[in-house]
C-alpha cells in the first residue's frame, strides 16, 4: 500500500469518527436539554426520580435509564472524538516521515 493512499484512509477514518462524534455530543445535548425542559423539578423516590441533573440552577430529576442514556452518549462522543485525535496526531506514518 502506498504512503499516499495510507494518508487518505488514515483522513477518512479520522472524519469519519470526527462526524460520528460530534453527532453524538450534539444528540446528548439535545437530550440534556429535553430532560432540563420535561423532567420533573423535585425528586419521586416512589418511580425512581432521584438523579439530579443541574442546568444553570435549574434542577431536574431523572430516572437511572435517563441518566444511563444521557451519560453514555456523552462518554461515547468523547471516545469517538478522542480516538479521531489520537489517530490524527499519530497520523498512521512510519517514524522516519513524521
Amino acid at each position: 500500500m502506498t504512503c499516499a493512499r495510507l494518508r487518505l484512509q488514515v483522513r477518512t477514518v479520522v472524519g469519519l469518527l470526527s462526524a460520528i462524534g460530534i453527532i453524538l455530543g450534539l444528540a446528548s445535548w439535545g437530550l440534556w436539554m429535553q430532560y432540563a425542559y420535561t423532567r420533573p423539578q423535585s425528586p419521586d423516590t416512589v418511580v425512581g426520580r432521584i438523579y439530579s441533573l443541574n442546568t444553570h440552577g435549574s434542577i431536574v430529576y431523572l430516572n437511572s435509564q435517563e441518566q444511563f442514556v444521557l451519560y453514555g452518549l456523552q462518554i461515547l462522543a468523547g471516545l469517538f472524538f478522542g480516538n479521531a485525535v489520537i489517530i490524527d496526531v499519530t497520523r498512521g506514518q512510519p517514524r522516519s516521515e513524521r
